[in-house]
């Protein structure tokens, strides 16, 4: 069983109640519960927000009835990433964009699912490529390859809750202790892969 389902405080204390039985069982949860820096297993979360208080709560229920947790940044793949959002004009770049943010392709997103699934039960996975880095580094990236503009700037209370944080997640761990390759250790590997499928 895999559980992707957004936390809302009801739902995953219905749906929990009834996996007691499941042979294995994932909670896809985010690592918006950490604060900014550099972030390992080891890092304390920080439910500074009410998204983060009701995503760590629906971990710990679902860890209650012995369901792994993996920890995903912002994902991206064919059909979502900055390659559609800067296309469709709804992107705007934070400030100047040096926060530094971790990604990963959707198909490395699966290979970290697949290897929870099969973990011990409760185990803490957390995902992320290879390079975390900064949002202009990507964006320019995206731009250049896909024969974009670069996007106008954001600022202030204008840049979303989710492109404020500065997060460098650290998967060596967990790719270490569940044998974890990636097929895009970074995102220019990830975006030319995307560019080739979509040429």
């Amino acid at each position: 069983m895999v559980v992707s389902v957004p936390p809302d405080g009801v739902t995953d204390r219905a749906w929990s109640a009834l996996m007691s039985g499941a042979a294995s069982v994932v909670y896809l949860s985010s690592t918006a519960v950490y604060p900014d820096g550099i972030v390992t297993e080891a890092t304390a979360v920080s439910a500074n927000s009410e998204r983060a208080a009701l995503r760590l709560a629906a971990e710990q229920r679902w860890q209650d009835v012995g369901a792994s947790v993996v920890r995903l940044p912002a994902f991206y793949g064919r059909s979502s990433g900055l390659h559609v959002s800067i296309a469709r004009g709804s992107f705007r770049m934070p400030g100047n964009g040096s926060n530094v943010v971790s990604r990963v392709h959707e198909d490395d997103a699966a290979r970290f699912v697949c290897a929870a699934l099969r973990a011990p039960p409760r185990s803490l996975l957390l995902a992320g490529d290879d390079e975390p880095a900064s949002v202009a580094d990507v964006v320019n990236f995206v731009c250049a390859r896909f024969s974009l503009p670069i996007p106008a700037r954001s600022e202030g209370e204008q840049i979303p809750l989710s492109l404020r944080a500065s997060r460098n997640i650290d998967n060596r761990l967990t790719k270490a202790r569940h044998s974890i390759q990636l097929a895009y250790p970074s995102y220019r590997e990830g975006y030319q892969a995307i560019h080739e499928l979509s040429t």
